[in-house]
């Protein structure tokens, strides 16, 4: 297990006007840093922001939350109105190090599951499905009302079937902002997971890593990537990370997408924020 320490001193702040928060970004680390308030250092608690949404229904897109996992956000007991950080740290001997007074982000929320949510895809039956989810609104709200979004990130959102996951034709897959190009292949789709406690986690994702090109497979998650949004090779948003096999780390497991959105009310944003939205909202 990692351990985690600051490290630095604290840069001088004009208590005249608050530093803009950073821009978040999806793929980006993110942590309630939490950890670090215990004596010693303790587990790190990062995670990956999984993409920005808003909430179902919205017409305008005034009110932006970040989304991950929920045993990211709620890490080491971390309660509605804490702050959620996007860090920046290098490791170093073992050790995560941290930049000094980072900025937060976004404010922790209620709601959200690590457990199993009852919901039906439009002409099935009603089914559990696992779920690790929970959002954080951003810092001054946010909004996309009157400015430019940026980039694409994903095209859709679309559920992964039985097809996709066909042996010798799997759809390859990669994690939003922290993949360059595919790094893994769907192996299953309404997969359970038994954890060490006897307890499981019904209808998941598995996704394997490809080999690279010392013919070696790559383990398609690792620390860190928990709550990652998974993307497939058409463009489409199908999962969250929310773990690995430990006795296989090459394999890699996700919630799947809609009964996410669904737990949380949600509609993704597939644009990237632009610098002049978010600070727009800041100011």
């Amino acid at each position: 297990m990692l351990r985690i320490a600051a490290e630095g001193e604290s840069a001088p702040v004009d208590p005249g006007r608050p530093p803009a928060p950073p821009l978040p970004v999806a793929g980006a680390a993110i942590s309630n840093l939490r950890g670090l308030r215990r004596p010693g250092g303790g587990a790190s608690g990062l995670g990956a922001l999984g993409f920005i949404a808003a909430p179902a229904g919205s017409s305008d897109w005034s009110r932006l939350l970040l989304v991950s996992n929920h045993h990211v956000l709620f890490a080491h007991g971390a309660r509605p109105g804490d702050a959620i950080f996007q860090p920046r740290y290098r490791l170093a001997g073992g050790r995560l190090l941290f930049d000094p007074d980072p900025q937060p982000v976004a404010t922790l929320l209620e709601g959200g599951l690590e457990g199993h949510w009852r919901f039906a895809y439009p002409g099935e039956a009603e089914r559990s499905w696992f779920v690790d989810c929970g959002a954080a609104a951003l810092v001054g709200g946010g909004r996309l009302v009157g400015a430019p979004r940026g980039r694409l990130l994903f095209t859709s959102v679309a559920r992964a079937s039985a097809l996709d996951a066909l042996p010798g034709r799997e759809v390859e897959v990669y994690k939003l902002g922290r993949d360059k190009r595919p790094s893994g292949k769907l192996v299953a789709v309404d997969a359970t997971v038994s954890l060490a406690d006897g307890s499981c986690r019904r209808n998941n994702l598995v996704i394997r890593g490809l080999r690279g090109g010392d013919g070696k497979r790559r383990p398609f998650a690792t620390v860190g990537d928990s709550g990652a949004l998974v993307i497939d090779r058409l463009n489409r948003a199908i999962g969250l990370v929310w773990g690995v096999n430990l006795d296989n780390p090459d394999e890699a497991y996700a919630c799947h997408i809609h009964p996410v959105l669904d737990c949380l009310k949600l509609a993704p944003c597939r644009h990237a924020l632009r610098p002049e939205a978010h600070e727009a909202a800041h100011g």
